[in-house]
């Protein structure tokens, strides 16, 4: 028998605006508990249900039990997971096409490149990201405030791999065109499918570390990759959500830099014959354009304050000022030659450096 309470309704008898969903293997930076009042988001495990990690954005201490109890009554209602079955099922349905592949494509090297610097894209076996939402592709397959609930990973930009590059432009999908033994991309909606796209809802840079260690685990012990011999593209992409609390905690470009560093240093002491792709962080400021309706003002109050809502022209001024330390970062360590080698490397990555937002 399906309860006939309504989820949302639940929420908001908890004070509790929005609950983000993901999983989480490892989180050994944070380690958020309910005294942890310096955090913008407080951070409980939830160990028996479809969802395993909650996140709760402000200073609200719920303990695991009551968050598990609001995941399980929404599970338990009937109009709930209808809708979320037939989101998924007209993600499945989506016919739009691209049209072929426009580039010439280019045979493998005659033999395994043993140098990073001989690479072609043909020779990519195994893909890999680490990030946020928009590595895990949050709302990314519909225009619902429903899709705010899921991660559509498969769709997402550095790792997904639904469809093809006929219906999905992504860099899996390009990759494909080269070589139909790519292995690591990400399939469908949620965790199930999601391969080596290790990203998570909310992250800032100081899960770097957390990220790439798990990434590094997934590698060795992962059947289908040959840990030694494949070379492995790995995309990083984080930073946009530490400049979005920015004005609360003060992350310093000095402190993102030395959280990209950690990271950096586990793949490159761990993973052999690597390319690192390097994402410089987008203007978090352009969201101040997007807060046009009840939802998206309530999301980005909660996901973006100090981008969306800025207190005045100085802190417009300032964010900028922050925005481009954080990029100069990804820069400077790209080009610092630390994580060069003949089978490692780091480039930098600049197309969300000078990204404006269409308007239609």
């Amino acid at each position: 028998m399906y309860k006939t309470c309504s989820f949302f309704p639940n929420i908001l008898e908890k004070d509790l605006p929005l609950i983000y969903f993901h999983s989480l293997y490892e989180e050994a930076e944070v380690n958020c508990n309910k005294k942890c009042n310096s955090e913008l988001v407080f951070s409980y495990y939830i160990r028996n249900g479809l969802p395993n990690f909650v996140e709760t954005p402000g200073n609200i201490p719920y303990e695991p039990d009551e968050l598990k109890h609001i995941l399980d009554e929404a599970m338990m209602n009937e109009t709930w997971v209808n809708l979320m079955l037939e989101e998924q099922r007209l993600h499945e349905l989506n016919t739009w096409k691209l049209g072929a592949f426009p580039c010439p494509t280019l045979s493998p090297s005659d033999s395994v490149p043993t140098s990073v610097h001989q690479l072609r894209p043909s020779d990519i076996k195994v893909v890999a990201a680490i990030g946020d939402s928009y590595t895990a592709a949050r709302a990314g397959g519909g225009e619902s405030p429903l899709n705010m609930l899921f991660d559509y990973r498969g769709n997402s930009w550095s790792i997904g791999g639904d469809q093809d590059y006929d219906f999905h432009t992504s860099m899996p999908n390009i990759l494909r065109e080269y070589s139909q033994d790519l292995y690591g991309y990400s399939k469908s909606v949620g965790d199930f499918q999601k391969n080596m796209n290790e990203a998570i809802i909310g992250a800032r840079s100081r899960g770097f570390a957390a990220q790439a260690r798990w990434i590094v685990t997934k590698l060795r012990i992962d059947p289908s990759v040959d840990f030694e011999n494949d070379w492995k593209l790995i995309t990083v992409f984080l930073g946009g959500n530490d400049l979005c609390i920015y004005c609360l905690f003060d992350l310093t470009s000095a402190a993102y830099t030395n959280n990209l560093r950690k990271g950096l240093d586990i793949l490159y002491n761990n993973v052999p014959r690597a390319f690192v792709n390097l994402v410089v962080v987008m203007q978090v400021g352009l969201t101040q354009i997007l807060h046009n309706g009840l939802i998206s003002t309530i999301m980005l109050r909660l996901g973006c304050p100090c981008g969306a809502f800025p207190r005045s022209g100085g802190d417009i001024e300032q964010l900028a000022k922050y925005t481009e330390a954080y990029q100069q970062a990804v820069l400077d360590l790209a080009e610092s030659g630390d994580y060069d080698s003949d089978t490692f490397t780091v480039v930098a990555q600049t197309f969300f450096q000078n990204m404006t937002i269409p308007y239609n």
